[in-house]
């Protein structure tokens, strides 16, 4: 079939945005390297996925303010480059937060932590408490 490079064709008929589908299309095609010298123009996207340029541009908001990419005025749209510190994944006790969240306070839970950055911006903390997964039996 087609590589990496390929653009997956959004689902009209599906219940997810095309923004969306196009989003993650775009976030597939990243990292895979299928943009080692500039994500193409909106004009270009909208022609390749078959949708808007306005609806490309909402994509790709999403992935500016993920810090996926990167615009620069009259340069283009970039690949940003890995994130030396990515997500730390760990399972904790905390009785406090397992009380906010209905659970016993001796409930093991699994701890995201993830630091968001965008240009121009400070980065900010995200962290995501979940149940741990039962492992055991």
């Amino acid at each position: 079939m087609g590589d990496t490079a390929d653009p997956l064709l959004p689902d009209r008929s599906s219940v997810v945005p095309l923004w969306r589908q196009v989003g993650d299309d775009l976030r597939r095609r990243c990292a895979a390297g299928s943009f080692p010298h500039g994500v193409p123009g909106e004009v270009a996207l909208a022609k390749e996925y078959g949708i808007s340029r306005h609806t490309v541009r909402e994509a790709l908001r999403d992935l500016r303010v993920e810090g996926l990419v990167h615009s620069q005025r009259g340069r283009g749209t970039f690949v940003a480059a890995p994130d030396p510190h990515p997500d730390e994944v760990g399972v904790v006790i905390d009785a406090d937060v397992s009380r906010r969240l209905g659970l016993p306070a001796d409930a093991p839970l699994s701890l995201v932590e993830r630091v968001r950055r965008r240009p121009g911006h400070a980065p900010s903390l995200e962290r995501t408490w979940t149940p741990a997964p039962d492992l055991g039996t």
